[in-house]
């Protein structure tokens, strides 16, 4: 590739979209999920700060928003679940409010 083509690409951002949390993903469907978070995560001015998987391929990602935090959950089907009580999400609106009763419960 040319030098003048990476510089095209540089400046219309899509170098830059590839997520790093996708490496995590198993099936399309997690990585699809993984994507969708961090769209919800960006939305709420928040970020993820690390992450791990857990189990034999396929593996659930765990995505941490606080240091080894491990709130968000992802199983090999993409279903998003948030907190120790496995909140199941749906939308950036469960997102939202999964997020901030967890806040208040780490508040306490």
């Amino acid at each position: 590739m040319k030098e003048k083509d990476w510089k095209k690409l540089l400046n219309e951002g899509k170098l830059l979209t590839e997520s790093q949390w996708t490496r995590y993903a198993d099936t399309d469907e997690q990585e699809q999920a993984i994507k969708e978070v961090e769209e919800w995560v960006k939305k709420l001015g928040k970020r993820i700060v690390g992450g791990t998987t857990v189990g034999k391929r396929p593996q659930r990602v765990i995505l941490d928003l606080t240091y080894q935090g491990g709130e968000i959950s992802i199983d090999s089907e993409g279903a998003v679940e948030i907190g120790a009580d496995d909140i199941p999400i749906k939308n950036f609106v469960g997102f939202k409010k999964a997020v901030e009763d967890l806040e208040k419960v780490r508040e306490k």
